[in-house]
């Protein structure tokens, strides 16, 4: 599946399994570019699920995705920003005089709109399994 944090100026993207939610990619493309990268994704990854974030340029993103043949899911992406800045310094913990901030306090020094774009589909995954579970 994809996963994509619209927005007007950049947009998070990445690639995950749909079962397992393991991460294959991750990265931030402009929106003129992300036509293309949709195009790529789905020749090279054979996914035909894109999970959109629900702001911010999300008609757009979704007119766009389901052109290219997606089947689009929407998701809440509220304070997905913060959880992505919480993520980031998980996977880049800080260093120097940094590390004895409270990681609440510290700004990620670049853009983690792809880390958002992994919450968003981990929490459609998360929704999935909870839709399953009830059914039983």
């Amino acid at each position: 599946m994809v996963a994509i944090d619209p927005g007007r100026e950049k947009c998070g993207v990445a690639v995950l399994d749909a079962v397992s939610g393991e991460v294959f990619e991750q990265e931030i493309v402009p929106p003129s570019e992300l036509h293309a990268w949709l195009e790529a994704c789905r020749m090279r990854n054979e996914t035909e699920l894109a999970v959109i974030g629900h702001r911010t340029a999300q008609k757009e993103i979704c007119a766009l995705a389901g052109r290219l043949g997606y089947r689009i899911e929407i998701v809440d992406e509220d304070f997905s920003t913060e959880e992505a800045r919480q993520r980031y310094w998980l996977a880049h913990p800080p260093t120097g005089w940094r590390r004895f901030c409270p990681r609440g306090l510290l700004l990620p020094p670049v853009p983690v709109d792809d880390y958002a774009a992994i919450i968003l589909a981990e929490r459609y995954l998360k929704t999935k399994k909870e839709k399953k579970a009830e059914k039983f």
